[in-house]
């Protein structure tokens, strides 16, 4: 699909979504991307030429349009994920809420091949997708034994009532079994994935990256990560582009050992490329601001409580999205006009809805966090933390958020597509 084909899918999409929601919004977008002012100005031209859409008896408050830029958080994609979603997403890959499962993943010759995870038709999903692997793992056990209690139920069949109920049960019976079989399988998946590549100690260096500053620490664990036969090509990418990432602006980041280190772990330039590819879509000069200020305070919050079976503990979701604290300032009504600039409407002091697309792509960890803020899961974010703030406001406002991106990342992807980008500035 062309890039002109790609922009005016986002126009429709958006435009639809505006539709349905019956309500003509105020538009602000990131003042810095140029994508995001081309969206916002082609979509405030679209409302105008179909204004007889919004005519809308009774309409309420408008919704916000709030257009945002992957590119000012390259960190988050990043990130190795412990919640049930975000999870499978990262390691098996989600799309069309599918599971693809093969040989390469462990899965042997007539097992489970795809598995469908959807939080409609998925209680057991639904109530687990925003939980850390630890309480998924508990949880998966009293799934598997509640059934096996109910599977002992259906044992005794010596009357012709008691086949007459099984026979009636059996389509619902058959439902448990395959739910309880598919997420007895993935976790069995994840937790393989996680034991082969050592993924306990690379999302907790991953996570310090992000949430805390310490140069010469954080660069001899990267260089011994480097050395590891256990750590994947990938993973050791994914460190060295967070190392890059958050010292750019710290003088002499001495990346020339870590470029080397790569090309030692049998990297091709092609995957090493993208440490100065990153830097140059997503770096601190491509971006308004710093990605790793409303980090900070986070490293103070290291404590070690355990979560379930498996040991997951805070260590490894410290992290918040940038998401986190513009959805905060939004909510507030803090959000600066000079960086959010307004191209359609007039912004209210408070907004009950608000409607955030990602140009570049969402992440599931940043649809767990306007999860956690509307209030649809129990708070889980640090107490200091913008998700708790932005939470606490939405809650006193009674604003509800809606999140959508022209994609939904893992790392892969991601990366991906800043190859993609990194080839057609080379060739334009």
């Amino acid at each position: 699909m062309s890039q002109s084909s790609q922009f005016e899918r986002v126009i429709d999409g958006l435009f639809a979504v505006l539709l349905a929601l019956k309500k003509q919004p105020v538009i602000r977008f990131d003042e810095s991307s140029p994508l995001c002012r081309n969206i916002a100005e082609r979509l405030s031209v679209r409302i105008d030429q179909e204004r007889n859409l919004f005519n809308f008896q009774g309409s309420s408050q408008a919704p916000l349009l709030l257009l945002l830029d992957r590119k000012e958080d390259p960190v988050t994609p990043l990130l190795n994920q412990w919640t049930y979603e975000a999870m499978t997403h990262e390691l098996l890959t989600l799309k069309n809420n599918r599971v693809v499962l093969t040989e390469s993943t462990g899965v042997g010759t007539g097992d489970v091949r795809e598995v469908v995870l959807d939080q409609r038709i998925d209680d057991f999903y639904r109530r687990n997708m925003f939980l850390n692997f630890g309480e998924l793992g508990d949880n998966v056990k009293h799934l598997v034994d509640s059934f096996q209690v109910q599977h002992r139920s259906t044992d005794r069949l010596d009357t012709i009532d008691d086949m007459m109920k099984f026979v009636e049960n059996y389509p619902e019976f058959k439902k448990t079994s395959h739910n309880v079989s598919k997420h007895v399988t993935l976790l069995s998946e994840l937790s393989k994935v996680v034991d082969r590549n050592r993924l306990l100690d690379v999302s907790e260096l991953e996570q310090d990256i992000a949430c805390r500053e310490s140069a010469v620490e954080h660069k001899a664990q990267v260089l011994n990560f480097l050395k590891s036969y256990k750590v994947t090509k990938e993973d050791k990418l994914k460190l060295v582009l967070l190392y890059s990432l958050r010292y750019e602006r710290a003088g002499d980041m001495h990346l020339g050992a870590l470029i080397q280190g790569l090309y030692e772990a049998g990297l091709g330039s092609d995957k090493v490329s993208l440490v100065n590819a990153l830097t140059q879509q997503a770096g601190a000069s491509a971006r308004r601001g710093d990605v790793f200020n409303n980090q900070s305070f986070l490293a103070k919050a290291r404590s070690s409580v355990k979560r379930g079976f498996g040991g997951v503990t805070n260590v490894y979701t410290q992290h918040e999205p940038l998401l986190a604290a513009i959805l905060d300032d939004t909510i507030r009504g803090r959000l600066r006009l000079e960086d959010y600039p307004v191209v359609h409407g007039t912004p209210p002091q408070t907004c009950r809805e608000v409607v955030v697309f990602i140009a570049g792509g969402a992440t599931y960890e940043e649809s767990k966090c306007v999860a956690e803020i509307n209030g649809y899961i129990p708070a889980t974010a640090q107490e200091n933390s913008f998700t708790a703030s932005a939470r606490a406001a939405s809650k006193m406002n009674g604003t509800r958020i809606i999140l959508g991106g022209s994609t939904i990342h893992n790392s892969a992807s991601y990366l991906q597509e800043i190859a993609k980008k990194q080839t057609m500035m080379s060739t334009s």
